[in-house]
């Protein structure tokens, strides 16, 4: 009550007011921009989980920069996102004709089911040991950002990856 007295307090004193048909009083979750935010930690909104999963095969260049625009909402879910999307990548490269390939098939298919099965993220505890893991690739780098739980299991906060540039292709791995 104290937490609900402090914010109704600084609404008044800043003069700012709230539409009581918009507010959620002593809800246990929150969705926002997407994402449903509990004490657990935060998931995908299963609307835009199923946007994104009953998609269909691209047939062009613009419907396929539309499901990746819609997949690289989900970035912080998804691991190693910029090697799944390579060959998907590739037919947006200037003067590349749209070939849907079985390769395209394969990884637009593991996308979709990556996206599926996407695990809860947990809410970072700055009082607990943190382990960041890092990966790289010919196609891209990626990290996932973990934290120890109560039962002492190691559990994703954020995952991150991005394709490699151009001039990065021309370097070594290591």
């Amino acid at each position: 009550m104290e937490i609900l007295y402090e914010v109704l307090k600084r609404l008044h004193q800043y003069n700012l007011r709230l539409q009581p048909r918009k507010c959620k009083w002593g809800s246990t979750q929150l969705k926002f921009l997407g994402f449903i935010i509990s004490a657990e930690g935060i998931q995908m909104d299963p609307a835009k989980v199923a946007a994104i999963t009953n998609y269909p095969p691209p047939t062009s260049t613009k419907s396929l920069q539309s499901f990746l625009g819609m997949a690289n909402f989900a970035l912080r879910f998804i691991p190693n996102l910029a090697a799944i999307t390579d060959p998907l990548r590739h037919l947006l490269k200037k003067d590349i004709p749209f070939h849907w390939t079985p390769q395209c098939a394969t990884s637009f298919n593991k996308l979709k089911a990556i996206l599926q099965d996407a695990s809860l993220l947990a809410h970072p505890d700055f009082s607990k040991p943190f382990k960041l893991q890092t990966n790289t690739s010919n196609l891209g780098l990626g990290a996932v950002l973990l934290q120890q739980n109560n039962s002492n299991q190691w559990q994703p906060i954020a995952f991150i990856s991005r394709s490699l540039s151009c001039a990065e292709n021309n370097y070594s791995t290591t």
